[in-house]
């Protein structure tokens, strides 16, 4: 396996790909993280910022 073929993709598909594995990771530690702190409620704004730019059409 390599990533050959998303490096080379265009911009939009390494943006959306990058945000989805990035929310991926994020959204892991998020569930392990001791809930309501401020770390906790700004690491899930990021996440939902993530997954805003996941969802968003180019």
């Amino acid at each position: 396996m390599s990533l050959t073929p998303l490096l080379t993709a265009s911009p939009p598909i390494v943006l959306h790909a990058s945000a989805a594995l990035a929310a991926l990771a994020l959204g892991a530690v998020q569930l392990a993280a001791p809930k309501g702190a401020l770390p906790h409620r700004a690491a899930g704004w990021v996440w939902v910022a993530l997954m805003a730019v996941t969802a968003g059409r180019c």
